[in-house]
């Protein structure tokens, strides 16, 4: 007979709660953009537990683009004209205008509004929590 692990309770951890008190502790982000057609875009960023559920907490987020010359996971480049956060509360500019830490909102969400450089064409924006890193870009038109 095989036996579970005991908890400080003295009932056994069944592998089923094990696995949903991890799923909420390793958290990751999903970041989706939008071209705003006047020549801005804007970044929703997420935070997502493990089995891609939303997360209702506050989380830190840092969030840069890569800028114009940029690429998919570049290096902060400050985009000329604005990279402000819309939604969440900024804690630290780590480089002007291009890379934030972010307090998110209660519901796990920031957003970075506007993402504009003063010219159409594509940007990339990336958002770290806890290590991971994701990306997305926005075609901007409209300028």
């Amino acid at each position: 007979m095989q036996r579970g692990m005991m908890s400080p309770n003295g009932g056994e951890v069944q592998v089923a709660d094990l696995s949903s008190a991890l799923q909420d502790a390793i958290g990751t982000l999903a970041v989706s953009t939008v071209d705003n057609a006047d020549g801005t875009g804007t970044a929703t960023i997420q935070l997502k537990d493990a089995a891609g559920n939303n997360l209702s907490q506050r989380g830190l987020v840092r969030v840069w683009t890569s800028g114009r010359a940029g690429a998919d996971m570049g290096a902060p480049v400050a985009i000329a004209v604005g990279f402000s956060v819309a939604g969440g509360t900024e804690i630290e500019e780590v480089t002007a205008d291009a890379d934030r830490i972010v307090l998110s909102e209660a519901d796990g969400s920031l957003s970075i509004d506007p993402v504009d450089d003063g010219q159409d064409g594509t940007l990339w924006v990336m958002a770290e929590y806890a290590g991971i890193v994701v990306s997305a870009s926005v075609a901007i038109t409209g300028t």
